[in-house]
């Protein structure tokens, strides 16, 4: 009877570690290490249909990054990082000071982020490495980048501007739309006093739009880019590709979405192999996807398997392109025994057919 009684104490242990773990990992715990927080962003953040589709995300075009292999990505030394005590040494708030000692342009700029947003599309956009963002807003959790939440963002947005006589500095901050605080503590000035032929860097002023890119131009480019990227992905699973990436009406829910991944029909059991060397950076159940393993590629690169019978991968261990991580079957919202595959670039979703091999 004993003996029962320590498996039942053991097992409730177990389940509530593992539970405890998992609300770190989706978010509702604070992450202090950097790489483990870009891995709960990225977890908490991927969804398996989206009722935007990755093209139309943004009005300036960005959608189009879908294809485009252009984002920088952290070389993560795993080494140096755990001799390190001070987490301010590898991403710390003197990140951005050392932006403004290298280029005196650079400011904070308030920004509100939308759907669709995340934290590499936005660092992406200003110019600026994830990590300094993360360390200016005091990022410690997925929960701080949702959609309507203000941050804090480097830019070096602005234009110059030479002071003319009869000038003031308020005059000067009205013609141009801008606050006359911004403009005085930006430049270093002291009350409101400036002088004729003074260079002011004016915060967030708006230059003349340089020439748009045509959407064949940037076709062309995002396709080129795409079929240059270094990284070999294999096929996880051998089948008949029964929904492809794209638009298509959700069979529980009938409503048209965004399909962001690629459904593979396999038997239950069937062994399903890491498309790539990577980092399992989640191992266990998600929302839709059911038991999924979630791989950590060099340059960014997500690859997602979902719908598993069973999981076989570990947390935090590296994985060799062709190894067994999981059994397909048909666990979370499915209509049948399938694999569905996704590839992302860090949370955005990329058409899987055109990197595998």
């Amino acid at each position: 009877m004993k003996k029962y009684a320590t498996i039942a104490v053991v097992l409730s242990f177990l389940a509530f570690a593992s539970l405890a773990l998992s609300q770190i990992i989706l978010g509702q715990g604070r992450v202090d290490d950097p790489m483990k927080l870009e891995d709960a962003i990225i977890i908490h953040g991927i969804r398996m249909e989206s009722d935007t589709p990755p093209a139309d995300q943004d009005d300036d075009g960005e959608g189009q990054i879908i294809y485009d292999d252009s984002f920088g990505d952290t070389v993560i030394d795993y080494g140096r990082l755990k001799k390190v005590k001070k987490k301010t040494e590898v991403w710390g708030l003197g990140s951005f000071e050392k932006l403004k000692k290298e280029d005196s342009r650079w400011h904070l700029q308030p920004y509100t982020i939308r759907k669709n947003d995340n934290i590499w599309k936005i660092a992406r956009r200003f110019g600026v490495h994830q990590h300094v963002i993360i360390s200016v807003n005091g990022i410690t959790n997925p929960d701080m980048v949702k959609p309507g939440k203000r941050i804090k963002v480097p830019s070096r947005a602005g234009t110059y501007y030479i002071v003319k006589k009869g000038d003031t500095a308020s005059g000067i901050a009205k013609r141009h739309k801008t606050d006359i605080s911004s403009i005085l503590s930006h430049n270093g000035i002291r009350g409101d006093v400036i002088r004729i032929g003074q260079r002011l860097f004016l915060p967030g002023v708006e230059q003349r739009p340089a020439p748009s890119v045509s959407a064949a131009a940037r076709s062309k480019r995002t396709m080129t880019v795409a079929t240059a990227g270094g990284m070999r992905f294999f096929w996880p699973i051998r089948g008949r590709v029964t929904s492809g990436f794209g638009n298509r009406r959700d069979p529980f829910s009938g409503k048209r979405e965004f399909h962001c991944g690629v459904d593979i029909s396999a038997n239950v059991g069937t062994p399903i192999r890491s498309a790539a060397n990577g980092r399992v950076i989640f191992s266990g159940w998600k929302d839709g996807y059911g038991k999924v393993v979630i791989v950590r590629h060099e340059g960014g690169y997500i690859t997602v398997y979902a719908h598993n019978s069973i999981n076989l991968a570990v947390e935090d261990t590296m994985v060799k392109q062709g190894e067994v991580i999981a059994r397909s079957g048909m666990t979370g919202a499915v209509t049948g025994a399938h694999l569905h595959f996704e590839l992302r670039k860090y949370i955005n979703p990329l058409n899987p057919l055109r990197f595998l091999k």
